[in-house]
């Protein structure tokens, strides 16, 4: 999966293919903040004989789409599917709704509206600011 960079005044935001978001600045390049969304998630070990041999298996990372910017939250989404809002001046986490399935596409911000396509090809669509409270059952379409 590749991510886009997302531009927004002064910086930018990066997802990397491990799952850290990176606000840094467009003109020097310093980093502001840095979440790692897979953080205490294992990667899984296969091969080898007593642990000898290992190698680590790229499949068992969760790897995440977006960001896109939609209020004043970055929205992204994952193959393991969930959706995380984060504060863009901070990183901080504000919300995770599980979306049911895996997302492998960037979310996409229009209207007041924030849309994401699972792998399953199903549309799942949120006003905006179900990202800035997150509901739970709003966000559930199987909840409609």
């Amino acid at each position: 999966m590749i991510s886009s960079p997302w531009p927004a005044g002064d910086v930018v935001y990066i997802v990397s293919q491990a799952g850290e978001v990176i606000c840094a600045s467009r003109s020097k390049g310093e980093v502001y903040w840095i979440r790692n969304l897979n953080e205490g998630e294992t990667v899984k070990k296969k091969g080898g004989f007593l642990g000898l041999g290992r190698k680590e298996d790229k499949g068992g990372r969760t790897l995440w789409a977006g960001p896109v910017l939609a209020s004043d939250r970055l929205i992204l989404a994952s193959s393991d599917g969930r959706a995380v809002a984060l504060n863009a001046k901070t990183g901080e986490i504000i919300k995770t709704i599980n979306v049911g399935a895996p997302v492998l596409i960037s979310p996409i911000a229009a209207g007041g509206m924030v849309y994401l396509v699972t792998d399953d090809a199903q549309l799942v669509a949120m006003a905006r600011q179900y990202f800035l409270k997150f509901d739970q059952k709003a966000a559930d379409p199987t909840q409609r």
